[in-house]
């Protein structure tokens, strides 16, 4: 997966991106209804991170996967601000006028 991410996902899709930004040293994939998982190999070890939207809104889970990996640390700021373009995007009406930008607040807890 983390050789040839296009397959994973398509090009330009935010599993695809983040593969490759990361460069290997993590696997992920988005699910149905706004879920994602992420493999992330660290010196520490490995670390499994699980997400999920409850209202099914794919912008919004994509920006909260950056945030996580902000929040955690994970990759170094370079690869986290080839992610940039998802962090807080803006929001648009259907006439695509916009109307707002999406500001993302979390809380993290361990199972």
């Amino acid at each position: 997966m983390t050789a040839h991410p296009e397959l994973v996902a398509g090009d330009g899709r935010f599993c695809t991106l983040l593969m490759w930004a990361f460069g290997g040293a993590l696997v992920d994939k988005t699910g149905a209804d706004a879920s994602y998982a992420i493999g992330v190999r660290s010196p520490e070890g490995m670390i499994g991170i699980a997400v999920k939207v409850k209202d099914g809104t794919t912008p919004v889970l994509n920006a909260v996967v950056v945030h996580v990996l902000d929040r955690l640390g994970i990759g170094t700021q370079e690869q986290r601000r080839a992610l940039d373009a998802f962090r807080d995007p803006v929001v648009r009406n259907t006439m695509g006028i916009p109307t707002g930008r999406l500001d993302v607040s979390l809380t993290l807890t361990q199972p």
